[in-house]
């Protein structure tokens, strides 16, 4: 993994150069929130694997950092949900989770889940009770809002040395296969096209809501074969006040279907 540069810290996201768009996001203020949520929802994307589309969150002391998110599979399999954070000393008994993230130290908890176009879904990261000390335990969830059910995705453990939440967070939209693909953009396959609503996350200290503004965003990449002919990334970002639309493969052939 490589990191984008955000205030005063580095921010993990997948490969720089495939994670487009992304958007930063921060809460007025605070380094001592026990709960992040994000709204999302799909309006249209192949059944296929190939995207990740996610939240990252920070636990302030010593920048370690994590991410939620959903991911499509091919047809015939389960999409997936997805809560990872990175850093040794992070440790989880959850069946849904193993050791290790991205390749590095951590734990990567991940679980079937068949998320669907038009439906409203929430991610989040809350601080739950814990007896062991020297640790806090942490639980990572999707939600259908629609039908106002929950499922747990994993939950694990990071030592009290990290702290908890910051106030800063960042979305990125990312085509993985393009990871281990050719490096010129000419010779990437146009992407899937694909259109999802994000919504600004919200940070939970004590129960008070607090709701993140936007800070920045980048639509800099995006690059493969189609946006090479097009001139212009392959991508699309819509900024609103409380929600924004991200769409990719703007030029490619699905997105004219």
């Amino acid at each position: 993994m490589k990191r984008l540069s955000f205030g005063l810290l580095p921010l993990f996201v997948t490969s720089l150069a495939f994670a487009d768009p992304t958007i930063h996001y921060e809460a007025p203020n605070g380094h001592d929130y026990d709960g992040l949520s994000v709204k999302v929802k799909v309006e249209k994307m192949t059944k296929q694997k190939g995207y990740y589309w996610a939240n990252t969150f920070i636990f302030y002391e010593g920048n370690h950092q994590g991410y939620m998110g959903i991911q499509p599979r091919e047809s015939g399999s389960q999409n997936l949900a997805i809560f990872s954070v990175f850093g040794s000393g992070a440790k989880s008994s959850s069946p849904n989770c193993n050791s290790g993230a991205d390749g590095g130290s951590g734990v990567s908890c991940r679980v079937q889940y068949e998320f669907v176009p038009g439906v409203n879904y929430q991610l989040s990261i809350t601080q739950q009770p814990n007896s062991e000390a020297g640790f806090n335990l942490w639980r990572g969830t999707i939600t259908d809002l629609d039908q106002g059910k929950t499922t747990t995705i994993g939950e694990y453990m990071t030592p009290t040395s990290w702290g908890k939440l910051w106030r800063k967070a960042t979305f990125f939209d990312e085509w993985f296969p393009f990871n281990a693909g050719p490096k010129d953009p000419a010779k990437r396959d146009c992407v899937p096209y694909a259109k999802l609503l994000t919504w600004n996350p919200v940070f939970i200290r004590q129960g008070e809501q607090t709701v993140s503004s936007v800070k920045g965003s980048r639509i800099t990449s995006g690059q493969d074969k189609c946006a090479v002919e097009q001139g212009a990334p392959n991508v699309r970002l819509t900024l609103g006040s409380d929600y924004h639309s991200v769409e990719t493969g703007i030029f490619s052939p699905s997105a004219k279907q």
